[in-house]
């Protein structure tokens, strides 16, 4: 049993903590502030079941300690309302389906004025297994305490099943002790080419705040590259007094905007690129092109904005470049934390004997080690499952 060569994958979520005086904070639901229906049983499959932390997971089995809809509404749009105790600067939510699982459409979130859409799908699925549903949402950062997760009975063809809700998140407070810092461009360090009058058109008018934004107009006090050099590949490089842990670039194209191709930042060894394009536009309107980058939080003072003019068939302008970042003294309260396994999210399969080589005993420190035994108190799969994939998905407690 101990001497088989298979291949296994950990899964590890490791809930990243913003130095110790800014840890991610994670909630179980605290009330239910409403929902479509519930199986009519007292409090049996009743909402207020998913008060609290899991009663249910990691099992998968229907249980009257989740909360389960009317057995007259296994419909395609079943939903439940949670409070939770704390606001937070939103970062995540887990969603337990211990029954009739992956049935999750939409997770909101309510801001204090509007209910935002987190995350959505338009294939919910079936499947006999419990889930953490903990997918990657499309808005973070808002301030919420309030959360609505919607679900589909049809792919399953009968009730669904929520055992708990964790909202996870930052105290509200934390963004105060490190705000963002956008600058403006101190001083010009390369570019491609520039109109040759004198200093209208030139580079260094790039440097400072906005000269022409937001109005859409030629104007000698945006940089111009030269009219020999309409090409494809004009560039303007640029440098600010403070190096940052970068957040974001805003480049202020105040003619024939829509040039932009590519964005870097130099880390002080090579140039990294942020953000690229391969279809340029034209539009004659003014843009403030703020992409989202593929690279963030390197250390970086000097920027480089490359553009194409074929789209417009002429001349590009830019106004300004804004470099947005962290001054790099937020990183430095970040010590290494090393913690052991909280709780168990998910597992391919379990040795079938009580408790003795569940996924369970992975919790806590170690048992076995420094030994090389086989033993009770570690996960060893099950004996039907010794194949190429097997997985373990573990939780970290989310403190610094």
């Amino acid at each position: 049993m101990w001497n088989l060569a298979k291949s296994y994958v950990l899964v590890l979520y490791l809930h990243a903590c913003k130095g110790q005086s800014c840890p991610e904070i994670a909630q179980w639901v605290d009330s239910i502030t409403g929902f479509s229906s519930e199986y009519p049983t007292t409090e049996s499959w009743g909402a207020v079941q998913v008060i609290g932390p899991p009663d249910v997971f990691p099992s998968y089995r229907s249980s009257e300690f989740a909360w389960c809809p009317s057995s007259d509404n296994y419909d395609d749009d079943e939903h439940l309302q949670v409070m939770f105790a704390k606001p937070v600067l939103l970062t995540g939510v887990d969603v337990y389906e211990t029954y009739h699982a992956g049935f999750t459409t939409r997770i909101l979130a309510f801001d204090g004025q509007n209910w935002v859409t987190l995350w959505s799908t338009s294939t919910p699925y079936y499947t006999a297994e419990v889930r953490v549903h903990s997918p990657t949402l499309n808005v973070t950062g808002i301030l919420t305490r309030e959360i609505r997760v919607h679900g589909d009975c049809r792919p399953s063809g009968s009730w669904i099943e929520i055992d708990a809700i964790q909202l996870r998140g930052y105290a509200p407070s934390c963004g105060q002790s490190c705000p963002e810092i956008a600058q403006w461009v101190d001083s010009i360090t390369g570019f491609s080419s520039e109109y040759p009058t004198t200093e209208s058109w030139g580079a260094v008018q790039v440097i400072g705040p906005p000269d022409v934004f937001p109005s859409y107009r030629s104007s000698e006090f945006a940089w111009c590259p030269s009219s020999d050099n309409y090409d494809d590949d004009e560039h303007l490089q640029v440098m600010f007094a403070k190096p940052v842990l970068l957040t974001g670039v805003d480049v202020y194209e105040t003619y024939h905007a829509g040039f932009t191709t590519r964005i870097l930042a130099f880390d002080g060894q090579n140039w990294v690129t942020l953000w690229s394009t391969s279809t340029p536009y034209y539009t004659a309107e003014v843009r403030v092109h703020s992409p989202t980058l593929n690279v963030t939080g390197i250390l970086t003072r000097e920027i480089r904005v490359h553009g194409d003019c074929r789209p417009s068939g002429s001349w590009i302008e830019i106004d300004a470049i804004q470099l947005r970042g962290y001054a790099p003294s937020c990183g430095q309260n970040c010590t290494e934390l090393a913690q052991w396994v909280d709780s168990i999210s998910g597992f391919s399969s379990e040795y079938e004997y009580a408790r003795g080589w569940a996924a369970v005993q992975v919790i806590g420190p170690p048992d076995v080690y420094p030994s090389n035994d086989g033993s009770e108190l570690a996960w060893c799969p099950s004996d039907d499952s010794y194949d190429g994939d097997e997985h373990l998905q573990v939780v970290f407690i989310n403190n610094c």
